[in-house]
């Protein structure tokens, strides 16, 4: 997976870029990479606008086999942001591969079915 990482009015630190690729790493047992590489833009921005509470915002756009995710959130830091974007993603992509494997099943059993009924 291709990891593209922008920050907008924020320093990016190795400690923030070694945080969101391990929490990133996560995401590539989701995503079959024998059909092709996944584009990861990752971007992370400190909202100058706003004094207090969640200021820090955090946003994936995951383009996989034709397929777009695209996660946003807000923390108080910017860990916070992106374990919230984490959570987010890791949730849609657990969906869409648990939606398929029903699909399999249900397919499997309405041929099964037409196999013994013959």
């Amino acid at each position: 997976m291709k990891i593209n990482i922008k920050g907008t009015q924020y320093q990016l630190t190795s400690e923030v870029r070694d945080y969101l690729e391990k929490k990133l790493a996560a995401i590539g047992k989701f995503i079959d990479e024998s059909q092709g590489e996944a584009i990861c833009d990752v971007e992370l921005e400190h909202q100058n606008a706003q004094k207090h509470g969640a200021v820090f915002r955090a946003e994936v756009n995951l383009n996989t086999h034709g397929e777009f995710f695209r996660v946003e959130d807000t923390g108080e830091s910017m860990n916070a942001a992106i374990d919230a974007v984490h959570d987010e993603i890791l949730r849609r992509l657990r969906k869409g591969k648990t939606r398929v494997m029903s699909n399999v099943r249900r397919g499997g059993a309405a041929i099964k079915k037409m196999m013994r009924e013959g």
